[in-house]
């Protein structure tokens, strides 16, 4: 059963996230890397292209 004294505290301890703002941020447009580039980081590569493990549906 919930009492005042824990929807209080639950009130105080929350009570930041109704009042933080978001401040927006301008859209910064990047070039994209070389597809060279991209794969130099990879870990591991198959034909060309980042090899991942297999997905299991278990």
């Amino acid at each position: 059963m919930t009492t005042d004294i824990d929807r209080a505290r639950a009130a105080h301890l929350t009570r930041h996230a109704r009042t933080a703002l978001t401040v927006p941020r301008p859209v910064v447009v990047l070039p994209c890397l070389e597809r060279a580039e991209a794969l130099a980081a990879a870990p591991c590569l198959e034909d060309g292209r980042f090899r991942l493990p297999p997905i299991s549906s278990t």
